[in-house]
C-alpha cells in the first residue's frame, strides 16, 4: 500500500489515494492469488474497499492482529497483522513472536 514513513507515522489521505491504483494493478497481475497479508489497519480497510468496489458483497470485518477471513469463492483470504513499524515494535504492541505467528499462519494456508 503506502511504502513510506510519513509524519506522525500515518499517511495522509491523498498519499493513500495515490497508492491505491498501484495496489489494484498489483493484485490484478497476480492471477493465482490465494491470500493477502494486510500489514496494518489502513492496508486492511483499503483492501476490503478495493474488493467491494469490484462488486464483492463483503460484510463488515473487524481488524485485529491475527484475524483471518475467507472472503468467498474466487477471492483471496485476508490475514491481518499490526504494521511492523518502529512505533509498534519498540512499544511491544507487535512482538517478534506475534509477527512470526502471522507467517506461520500463511504457510498453513498455502
Amino acid at each position: 500500500m503506502c511504502r513510506c514513513a510519513p509524519p506522525a507515522n500515518k499517511p495522509a489521505g491523498d498519499e493513500i489515494a495515490a497508492c491505491l491504483p498501484f495496489l489494484e494493478r498489483e493484485i490484478g497481475l497476480l492471477a493465482d492469488l490465494d491470500g493477502i497479508v494486510c500489514l496494518g489497519r489502513i492496508a486492511f480497510d483499503k483492501t476490503l474497499a478495493l474488493y467491494r468496489s469490484r462488486g464483492a458483497a463483503l460484510p463488515r470485518l473487524d481488524f485485529a492482529h491475527g484475524a483471518f477471513y475467507r472472503l468467498g469463492d474466487d477471492l483471496p483470504w485476508l490475514l491481518a497483522s499490526y504494521h511492523p513499524s518502529r512505533q509498534n515494535t519498540q512499544t511491544g504492541r507487535l512482538t517478534e513472536e506475534m509477527f512470526a505467528s502471522i507467517w506461520q499462519r500463511v504457510r498453513k494456508n498455502l
